[in-house]
């Protein structure tokens, strides 16, 4: 099965969930969170690894934060990482970006004074900005389906939808890795120098 059928099936699951007014915890509700584990599937196949792991501890968070009403700064605190990791990636290497956005996810999580908007859109026009001459339209993609994502997030009635147009936010972020070029150094003996 296509990873774009796969994204089918749990959109129609979260458009079920939405009609039927379905509450967080009912199993329709629940079955939206696979879609996360789809983008894991879609990552590990690019290589992604790191994008891969955080794909699974975010359906994981997300299903037993939803099951239980447990954990929900967890939850909230991996969801924000992913997507900002996902984000951030695109421009700069996991070891640069990686410290710097879990800063951000911790912050927002435990620390939010105000809405995360006012930091968060800033640092989206500066990744654009960088990003200008390099930008594709999976990326653009991906600006597009986020912000449906987060519109839908801030709908209660809509959180269903919220899990599966983040997943493929996240899966647009994943672009083929670039092959660095390599190149050596001649070996030269020192007599000739």
């Amino acid at each position: 099965m296509s990873y774009l059928a796969a994204y089918g099936l749990f959109l129609t699951a979260a458009a079920v969930a939405v009609h039927s007014e379905a509450g967080l915890d009912e199993w329709v509700s629940l079955v939206t969170n696979g879609a996360m584990g789809v983008t894991a599937l879609y990552a590990f196949k690019k290589e992604r690894f790191g994008l891969t792991i955080l794909s699974l501890i975010a359906m994981c968070t997300s299903v037993v934060w939803h099951s239980s009403g447990k954990y929900k700064e967890i939850d909230g605190f991996v969801s924000r990482y992913t997507a900002y990791y996902a984000f951030g990636t695109t421009a700069f290497r996991p070891e640069i970006i990686g410290p710097a956005m879990i800063f951000l996810a911790l912050l927002f999580t435990y620390e939010a004074q105000f809405d995360e908007t006012y930091a968060f859109i800033p640092l989206l026009v500066l990744l654009v900005i960088y990003k200008y001459k390099s930008i594709t339209k999976r990326f653009i993609g991906a600006l597009v389906v986020g912000v449906f994502a987060i519109l839908c997030y801030r709908n209660a009635k809509w959180h269903s939808m919220w899990h599966v147009l983040g997943a493929i936010t996240v899966a647009l972020t994943i672009e083929p890795p670039k092959r660095q070029p390599r190149f050596y150094v001649k070996n030269t003996p020192i007599e000739s120098l």
